[in-house]
């Protein structure tokens, strides 16, 4: 007779993890929550921040998302979302190479604090010049790829600019199409 294994209980890290990837305003709901409650011990408030930011980071939000969600410009947002994909880089290629902090202090030009609090997510000033330094010093390349808010239709074709706009023509072009169409077969109908 088999014995069936009890299922194995998540940790409260990665259930909150699974709950901040299902609803993001939670996840801002429980910082908010966190920072009020935990104002006079900093290293809960900063664990609360790295868990929602962490996240967000691998749920790949949105720059306009990010802006929604803190209340900030959408050139903030775009900022941010950049900093984290550099910085989640740096932290896959440390993680794969074995290369330790020291080492890439040394030759990224910063202080062995400064690599650990951005590579931590505990720094609160990160600059792009900085995160470039890094992913620099572990060898990659960063590449920016800019596109329009709407990057076109699937099925070929596709239209440069602003989703909205695409589906005000297309309903338009369609509409200007089905009036011909009755036309033809109005016409076609009275011969």
């Amino acid at each position: 007779m088999k014995t069936k294994k009890p299922p194995k209980l998540k940790t409260w890290s990665k259930f909150k993890q699974e709950r901040f990837k299902k609803s993001p305003g939670e996840a801002i709901e429980y910082l908010k929550a966190s920072l009020e409650e935990n104002s006079d011990t900093p290293e809960l408030a900063i664990a609360a921040i790295r868990s929602v930011s962490r996240t967000i980071i691998q749920k790949k939000a949105k720059a306009h998302q990010l802006a929604k969600m803190f209340k900030i410009t959408p050139a903030r947002g775009m900022e941010s979302v950049i900093k984290a994909q550099l910085i989640a880089g740096v932290v896959n290629a440390v993680s794969k190479t074995g290369v330790t902090y020291q080492e890439l202090a040394a030759s990224s030009g910063l202080s062995g604090s400064t690599v650990s609090g951005i590579l931590n997510g505990s720094l609160q000033k990160v600059t792009i010049d900085r995160v470039l330094r890094l992913v620099e010093s572990v060898g990659l390349v960063a590449e920016i790829k800019l596109k329009t808010e709407h990057a076109g239709a699937k099925n070929g074709g596709g239209h440069w600019g602003k989703r909205l706009e695409a589906k005000t023509l297309s309903k338009r072009t369609r509409r200007a199409n089905s009036k011909q169409i009755v036309k033809t077969e109005l016409i076609a109908y009275k011969k």
